[in-house]
């Protein structure tokens, strides 16, 4: 399993509970928790082409592809303006629906975000095609109300994949502390009428508190809730990655059978706490072997 844009990398350390082989990849490692990255920025051309090779040689093996591209410039929480936060820390929109590739009026330094951005899209894009070409599954994740979705790049890719399914969920019924809304749209080539992630599909029941989303101000520097918000529930990642290994098995690509031959074929497993955590989560999994894909 490969996770574009991993940050925290809680996903890809979930894939390795259930014996998946995982590459997290993303331009800054310092964002991991405790697990090594692929340090490649998708908006370099040559270190995109580097990463390509890479999965070229894998791609035999790849069962799926996971992106989740920044959506810092995206957000139209930019556009909100925020109690108890000074003007001239007030975040500015970046893109809007008529522009959704960047608006005409940015700074140069907004321009210079904004361009970043788009060359991590386009390659987003490119890299998915290519995926799936190989028959390989794909997910991308951005908010539910993100303009990310709008940008040229991102909208060309869907209209070429017309048989892509959304998926909506709320994080707050996947462990999340927040009720932040996401879309995960994703395209199986094994299976392009159904929707493999369908399962996942659970907004907010309204029968539990959350975390409020007011931002804060400590020292003269502005604290958003959103950025605390970006990385995955543990709970989410593992039911990810449950599914994932379903459509592993589908495509018969067995790995590891218990947790000393996970350890034997990657270290960084025994690092990650997934001896009895695992055998929970494999409640979760049993439900999909109803699906008639094992």
């Amino acid at each position: 399993m490969v996770e574009i844009f991993s940050g925290t990398c809680r996903l890809s350390k979930a894939c390795r509970k259930f014996g998946l082989r995982a590459l997290p990849v993303d331009k800054d490692p310092n964002r991991a928790e405790s697990c090594t990255v692929a340090s490649y920025d998708l908006a370099d051309q040559q270190q995109y082409k580097t990463l390509v090779e890479v999965l070229t040689a894998e791609k035999q093996s790849l069962v799926h592809a996971h992106c989740a591209p920044s959506c810092g410039t995206a957000s139209r929480a930019r556009g909100r303006k925020m109690q108890g936060v000074p003007l001239h820390m007030q975040p500015r929109s970046l893109r809007s629906d008529e522009f959704p590739d960047g608006l005409q009026d940015l700074t140069e330094k907004e321009q210079l975000r904004v361009d970043s951005a788009n060359a991590s899209y386009e390659a987003t894009a490119e890299l998915i095609l290519l995926l799936v070409g190989w028959g390989v599954s794909v997910s991308i994740e951005n908010p539910a109300n993100s303009l990310f979705w709008k940008t040229s790049w991102i909208a060309r890719l869907l209209q070429k994949l017309p048989g892509g399914h959304d998926t909506i969920l709320d994080h707050c019924m996947h462990g999340g502390a927040r009720d932040k809304t996401t879309r995960f749209w994703s395209y199986n080539p094994l299976r392009p009428e159904e929707n493999m992630l369908s399962s996942l599909a659970s907004r907010c029941d309204g029968n539990h508190a959350h975390k409020s989303w007011k931002p804060s101000v400590k020292d003269g520097v502005a604290f958003f809730p959103t950025k605390e918000e970006a990385a995955y529930p543990t709970v989410l990642c593992e039911r990810l990655a449950s599914i994932f290994l379903c459509w592993a098995k589908a495509r018969n690509l067995e790995g590891p059978q218990d947790f000393l031959e996970q350890t034997a074929a990657d270290a960084d497993v025994a690092n990650d706490s997934c001896s009895q955590d695992n055998l929970v989560q494999r409640s979760f999994y049993k439900q999909f072997q109803s699906l008639d894909i094992l």
